[in-house]
Formats: structure tokens, C-alpha cells, sequence
């Protein structure tokens, strides 16, 4: 038998072995990298969650979460820390024979799951602070301010003698920064001349 009919031979070997995917921008813009813990169910204590910022910050990269723990709440922890992709597995029944089974969701889990994801975005909101509609009625009673009660030049150092937090906050009282208040509605028993201090107005 012949040294090529025995096998391929070197130079052979080398043509047919696979050579990676180009990598193209579209397919490097839409990578993902994926934290995962290799147990089958893995133990909360070993996952590390915050591994994914570690790898958001060394690789400039999207990150995600690979989930092998039992149950749906860690998902639902990674979402809230940055993940924007999680990789869960699905079973038909968690009884069976096999250690990834028992790592999974059943059907109506994994919907439970998707959803409770779906609120949880909803819930982390945009960002920016501001008044809620919903907290229209309960600010008319409830909500706190904080005023001076004398002139402050800019730089200044904010003391307690000069700062009040009343215990009602203005009913339709129209301010921009550094204009005296005229309509006080519930704080009529303060001074005219009180001021409101407004976010992003300090320093």
C-alpha cells in the first residue's frame, strides 16, 4: 500500500483543514460575548454576575448571560446589571434522565421568564429622573422641596441655616432658577421671597 493510499498526505491535510469565517464588520458589530458557568445545575454562589462588566469593559462588547442555575431569578439579575442577551435551556420535563434537564426550563417557565424580562426593561426605565404622571396627585401632598431661605452666590457652601425643607411641596407653582416664588399655594405661610433650589442649579 502506497504512503498516499495509506492516508492524505501532509500538504493534503493542510489544504482541508477548516479555515475560520472571515470576519466580516456586520458579523464583529453583532458579537455578543456570553458569561457561563459550566455546571449542570450550577450553584448561585459560583456564578459571578459581575464577570460581565469585567468582559463589557476589557472587549468593548455587548455582553450576556449563558444560565445553567435552576429557576429564572438570576436572568432576570443580569438584565438589570447590562445583559442584553440570555441564553436559557428548554425541556419538556425537568425529570428526566440527564443533568441538563434539571438546569432547564419547562415550557411555562420559560414563558414566565420572558416575561418577567419584558417588565423588568420597562421597569429600568430610560434614565433621565423626572415626575412620573402616576406621582401627579401624590405630589400635590407629599412631595418634598428644599429652599433657601436667604440669597446664595454661586460657590457658596450650602449650611443648614440657610436651607429649609418644608413639609408640603408648592401647588402649580411656575420657577426657572434664581426667580423669586409669587405663587406659593400650600407654602403661602413662608416668606415671598424663598427660592427653589433646582437640580443641576448648584455649583
Amino acid at each position: 500500500m502506497s504512503r498516499k493510499a495509506a492516508g492524505a498526505t501532509k500538504r493534503e491535510r493542510k489544504s482541508c483543514t477548516p479555515r475560520p469565517a472571515p470576519r466580516t464588520p456586520a458579523a464583529t458589530a453583532c458579537a455578543v460575548l456570553l458569561h457561563c458557568v459550566s455546571d449542570y445545575p450550577a450553584d448561585w454562589k459560583t456564578m459571578n454576575l459581575r464577570a460581565m462588566q469585567t468582559m463589557a469593559a476589557a472587549f468593548g462588547r455587548p455582553v450576556g448571560f449563558s444560565d445553567h442555575s435552576e429557576g429564572i431569578e438570576l436572568p432576570l439579575v443580569a438584565i438589570a446589571m447590562g445583559a442584553v442577551v440570555i441564553e436559557k435551556h428548554l425541556t419538556l420535563d425537568r425529570t428526566m434522565e440527564g443533568g441538563d434537564h434539571k438546569a432547564s426550563l419547562e415550557p411555562d417557565d420559560f414563558t414566565r421568564m420572558v416575561n418577567r424580562i419584558r417588565a423588568l426593561e420597562e421597569a429600568l426605565g430610560d434614565g433621565v429622573k423626572r415626575c412620573h404622571a402616576a406621582e401627579a396627585n401624590v405630589r400635590l401632598v407629599a412631595r418634598k422641596s428644599l429652599v433657601a431661605r436667604t440669597p446664595i452666590a454661586q460657590g457658596q457652601p450650602i449650611a443648614t441655616l440657610v436651607v429649609s425643607v418644608p413639609d408640603r411641596a408648592p401647588v402649580e407653582v411656575p420657577l426657572v432658577a434664581g426667580i423669586a416664588v409669587e405663587s406659593l399655594g400650600l407654602m403661602g405661610r413662608l416668606s415671598a421671597a424663598l427660592k427653589y433650589i433646582l437640580w443641576g442649579e448648584s455649583g
